[in-house]
Order: structure tokens, then sequence, then C-alpha cells
């Protein structure tokens, strides 16, 4: 390692802008912002949002993921969505339905429908 180089990066005009997670690692321990920070990281550990570390680094990744998660942030609080039930239960791999339907070789579609209503 012969010589030290250093690069400045400005990031406030990109649209997809890097995002600083477990803030409370970087603080030193005597921070009065420390606790608020190892709540925050909790409870976003609790809702799953750091599942996929790689994914939450970049804006669009993290409201992704808060959207997979159901939950969106006011202030430092994580809370659930309005239609977060219904997003898990969505993104719940289901198992397909067995149908059997037995036709007759030479039945019309018409047969067929009204044959699938009387089921």
């Amino acid at each position: 390692m012969g010589t030290l180089k250093a690069a400045i990066q400005r990031f406030g005009d990109r649209e997809n802008r890097p995002l600083l997670h477990r803030k409370e690692e970087f603080l030193d321990p005597s921070d009065p912002d420390v606790d608020k920070y190892r709540r925050r990281t909790a409870a976003e550990m609790r809702a799953g949002l750091y599942q996929s570390p790689t994914v939450i680094g970049l804006e669009h990744g993290w409201t992704r993921e808060l959207e997979r998660c159901g939950v969106e942030l006011r202030g430092h609080r994580v809370v659930k969505t309005r239609h977060s039930r219904i997003q898990r239960l969505l993104a719940k791999p289901r198992r397909a339905r067995r149908t059997e339907v037995i036709f007759k070789p030479n039945s019309s579609v018409k047969e067929a429908l009204d044959h699938l209503a009387e089921r």
C-alpha cells in the first residue's frame, strides 16, 4: 500500500440512495440516542425487515421490504399497515385445489359449464 487515497461521493441527488441501518452500532455507547436506535432496530428485526440484508441497503429495496412485511415507519416506530394481513396472505404459497371434472367426449362448452355450475 504505497499511497493513501480518498474519494468523496454525494448521494443527495440520486434516485436510489444508500441507507444506514443499525445506527446504534455507529454511536458512542454514552450517546443519548443509542437506546432509541436499539429499540427501532429490534422492532425492524421483529417485523422481518432484515431477512434479506443485501436488499435493504438502498431506498428502493427498503421500500419493497417494508411493503413485503406489511409495515411502515412513523418516526422511530414500526407499525403495521392497514392491509398487512391481506398482503401476508397473498404472499403465502398456496396449494393448488384439486378438482375432478368428468366430461363426455362430445359435450359442448355449455354442457361443461352447466356441469361445473351444478357442483
